[in-house]
């Protein structure tokens, strides 16, 4: 998948991904309550949120950081919005 660097897309999902790597190194968790948004998006979205998902289990692993639901509904729908903005580029 080619990424357009110079998107807007692009530069927030590197944004979030600077705030998201802070977090894990000072083990500081972003807990907004979003369960019923996360819900409705693991339907929708199953293969972006295993990816997910394996991002946290390697950030667990290798950080010893838990990913909230939070983080990950964020993280979903960043990834989300690239790959749909590619498809869409095409």
């Amino acid at each position: 998948m080619a990424i357009d660097e110079q998107s807007i897309g692009y530069q927030r999902f590197i944004t979030h991904i600077k705030f998201f790597a802070l977090r894990v190194l000072r083990k500081t968790e972003l807990n907004d309550d979003v369960n019923d948004l996360f819900n409705l998006i693991k339907k929708k979205h199953e293969k972006t949120v295993n990816c997910v998902n394996a991002i946290g289990d390697f950030i667990k692993k290798n950080y010893q950081y838990q990913m909230t639901d939070a983080e990950k509904l964020y993280l979903t729908v960043h990834i989300e919005n690239m790959m749909q903005r590619q498809k869409h580029s095409i």
